[in-house]
């Protein structure tokens, strides 16, 4: 039995999320690394560096990093969300790697990558897989889930590729597109192939 490592991303509420708890709830290992993220951007450096870079209005109360002013400012400008990612991605992918390095027993393990193929990340799995909701879906749920007004949800969705684009570039595509228990129902069959994989 070995570990096998599955590259898991998605678009903008696409059900990644929920597909990734699904896994550890299966007994995956797993690591978010929109997570991982949001609490680098709190280290004093990189914090210092976003108020250099985007200004003091970007922290609430507590002097923390406001995750939704920060995305208004960086969905509105690439410039803005590219410097963002140099700053930010270097550091998430170290701490991603020592993560999965110390993983030493045989299992399935979860990364939810969101910028997998954007990146040119898929060399760093076994397999790639993407969960998949077309543009009006995603724009329901972003508007519910967000409260976002209609131009702002088209501006988050449209800054990331089409999801038909990701699709072309996965090894595997779970279809999002009926309910949450049916999207449940299909990582609890990819597990269980998973498991096979490793023998």
């Amino acid at each position: 039995m070995r570990k096998l490592v599955i590259g898991l991303t998605g678009g903008i509420a696409t059900g990644k999320t929920t597909a990734l708890r699904a896994f550890k709830k299966l007994g995956a290992h797993v690591l978010d690394l929109d997570e991982l993220a949001h609490g680098i951007l709190d280290f004093p450096k990189i914090r210092s560096r976003l108020m250099r870079e985007y200004g003091g209005e970007i922290l609430n109360r507590r002097g923390r990093v406001d995750r939704q002013r920060l995305g208004k400012i960086i969905f509105k400008n690439i410039k803005k969300r590219r410097q963002l990612e140099k700053l930010t991605h270097p550091l998430i992918l170290r701490k991603m790697r020592i993560w999965i390095q110390k993983i030493k027993e045989a299992g399935v393990v979860v990364v939810d990558v969101p910028l997998l193929f954007e990146k040119n990340l898929k060399s760093l799995f076994d397999l790639t897989l993407l969960v998949y909701a077309g543009p009006k879906d995603q724009l329901w749920r972003i508007r519910k889930r967000n409260g976002l007004a209609p131009g702002e949800a088209l501006r988050r969705l449209r800054a990331q590729w089409p999801m038909d684009r990701k699709a072309a570039l996965a090894d595997l595509v779970v279809p999002n597109t009926q309910t949450k228990a049916r999207l449940i129902g299909q990582v609890r069959e990819l597990y269980r192939a998973f498991q096979l994989l490793r023998a």
